[in-house]
Formats: structure tokens, sequence, C-alpha cells
């Protein structure tokens, strides 16, 4: 039976590129939503300016306010993107509460301030709103934002309501630009609710691709399996466990000729298919399998058992009895050297673990020339 090289779909590259790929689109798609919101601030700005000449002083700080907090519903998303925009957010805060305590305190919004229903309202949202400088002034992480944004967004539709609710005037122009100004408003917030959710999957990918290049460190590009960076990570990381362990370590006989006589790129389809075939060959264990580079390989068998030992090293040796085709024409047969050393049986010092294993599998290998 040939063994023929089959791609590997779960291989860490393969899936950082699609990874890369799908970050790219949302981060376009986030800037697009953000552009969309823009236009629709100064849609709604335009629209409002129309209105704000009919009105007295009292509601024309109402109209500002709506837009002061609309200005900053848009901001505050992007508080922890970068140190610029914590500030643009906490200058546009600052000048939100200024417009707010205008509200409450000039002489300009006096009596539409005494309104009971008003001031009860106004008085709410301003000692609800200064509640939010506490989180904006400690913003360091990513659950602190989220719960400002909320509290954020809850007070700007709560405006919001009230504003529909209390200050509509009953002419058909008004209603028309009220019309429109609630549609701008709904778009605004469903760009929005969009935007967050594209964020969100970004923020998702990010944390994923940090994980795909932990992983990529500590993979063989060529095989796809644990690279040697990886093998002395769980050697120390089972030592510090106080485990009880064998290492393997193997070495190809046969591969340099191959490679010198046929090239490269069929001792990589070599290496490939042997790293497909250990991989078997470890299954029925409780081990891993890890290339140490060139044509050497090592494993971790979580026992140290002589019989599992010697049935797994059977194992190995058994793989490499089928030839390996590395091309269309050409086929090859290779065999394997083993060498096994335990811990803490035979050493407890990770380095003399390693040498103690590599001797023994050269002693098989000159057995094997013998």
């Amino acid at each position: 039976m040939r063994y023929r090289l089959k791609s590997v779909n779960n291989n860490p590259f393969i899936q950082n590129t699609n990874v890369q790929r799908t970050k790219r689109v949302l981060i376009w798609l986030s800037l697009a939503l953000l552009l969309m919101n823009i236009t629709v601030i100064f849609s709604t700005k335009g629209l409002v300016s129309d209105y704000y000449s009919r009105k007295d002083q009292a509601t024309w700080h109402l109209l500002q306010l709506q837009k002061e907090f609309s200005q900053l519903a848009v901001l505050s998303p992007f508080t922890l993107t970068s140190k610029q925009v914590l500030n643009e957010v906490k200058v546009q805060y600052d000048i939100t509460w200024t417009r707010l305590e205008l509200i409450v305190t000039s002489s300009d919004s006096q009596d539409f301030y005494n309104i009971p229903k008003n001031k009860q309202f106004f008085d709410q949202l301003y000692n609800d709103y200064k509640v939010l400088d506490g989180y904006l002034s400690n913003i360091n992480d990513e659950s602190i934002a989220n719960e400002y944004n909320v509290r954020l967004n809850s007070l700007y539709m709560k405006l919001v309501t009230f504003l529909n609710k209390n200050y509509q005037l009953k002419n058909a122009d008004f209603l028309v630009q009220i019309d429109k100004g609630n549609q701008l408003a709904n778009v605004q917030v469903l760009l929005v609710i969009i935007l967050c959710f594209c964020i969100a999957i970004v923020i998702v990918l990010f944390k994923k691709e940090s994980i795909i290049h932990r992983n990529l460190a500590l993979t063989d590009s060529l095989t796809g399996v644990n690279n040697r960076l990886s093998l002395f990570k769980r050697l120390k990381q089972r030592v510090q466990n106080t485990s009880h362990f064998s290492l393997f370590v193997m070495d190809l006989n046969g591969f340099k000729l191959i490679n010198d006589t046929y090239g490269h790129q069929a001792g990589d389809i070599l290496l490939r298919t042997v790293s497909k075939r250990f991989a078997n060959a470890i299954q029925p264990f409780d081990a891993d399998l890890f290339r140490m580079g060139g044509d050497e390989f090592a494993i971790i068998l979580d026992s140290v058992d002589s019989e599992v030992i010697e049935q797994l090293k059977l194992d190995i040796i058994g793989c490499m009895e089928q030839e390996i085709e590395i091309s269309d024409e050409t086929a090859a047969k290779i065999s394997v050297s083993v060498g096994v050393s335990l811990y803490p049986k035979n050493t407890s010092c990770v380095n003399q673990l390693i040498k103690n294993a590599d001797d023994n599998m050269y002693k098989m290998k000159q057995l094997k020339s013998q």
C-alpha cells in the first residue's frame, strides 16, 4: 500500500488566512458603517438646524442636547480604540454635560424647567448623567466600557422618547420634519447596532487570531505537527507536574539519500507522509508527536510501562514498512531508528532526558548499519 499526501483542512496556517480575510471584510464593513453614521449625523444636524430657527432659547437647548447626546453615543463604542478617540469622547461628554447643566440652571430655561414633569425628568437625567463620569474617568478595560455604553445609550433613548412624546408641534410642516428626524434616528440606531455587532465580531476574530498565532509558534509549518519549541514546552509542563512519562526520539534512515537524489520537494513530501504515519501510529496511545527538525521526530508517551513502550516502538517501526510515494512515478522505502528515555527513572533533567533518548536512537541506527 502506498501513501499519497492529502490536504489538511485544519492546518493553522489555512485557518489564519481565513481569519485574516474575514477580519479585513469586517473592518471595511465597520468603516463603511462609520461613514454612514457620520452621514446620518450631518443629515440630522441639517434637519435640526432648520427647526432650531423656529424655537425659543429653551427649546433650542433641548435639541442641542439631543444632538450632543447623539454624537456622544456614536463616538462611545470606539472609546478604547485609541487615546485620541478617548479624548474626543471625554470632550464630547463635557460638552453634553454643559448643555444639560444649562437646561437645569440657565435663566433662559426656567419657564420650561419649572414645569413639574420637566423638572422631574431633567433632574433625574442630570443625576444619572453625572454617574457616567466615574465610568469615563476609570475606563481602562472592555467591561467598564460596555457598562458605560449601556448606561449612556439608555439615557439617550430616555431623552429621545421624552422629547418625541412631549415636544412635537402639531402643524404639518413640523410633523414632516419630525418624521424625517425619526427616520434618520432609526437608521442611525440601526447602523450603530450593526456597527457594534461588527466590532464585537472583529474583537472575537482578533482573539481567535491571537490563539492561531500562538499555535503557529508551536506548530511545524511543513508537517503541521508540534515543533521543537512545543516539545520543550510540553516537557517542562510534565516535569513541573511531576509526571511519569517516556520520551521517544526517532531518526529516518535513508532520508538524506532520497533528499539528495530526488530533491527537496520529494524530501518534503516524504516528511509530511512520515508525519501522518507517526500520527496514526500513536493514536491508540496517550501520546503527542513532535518534529524536532530535519528528519528527527519525537514522541512524549504518558506511560513508563515497558509493554506499552515496546508496543509503541514496534508500531513506529512497523509503519515505515510500506513504500512512500514521492512522485507519480517514484516510490521510496525508508526505515526509522528509535531511542527511548524514561522520566524520572533514567534522569530528572530534561536536557539529559533528550540526550539519553538520542544516544539510544543512534545505538539502534548503528546496529542497523552493521
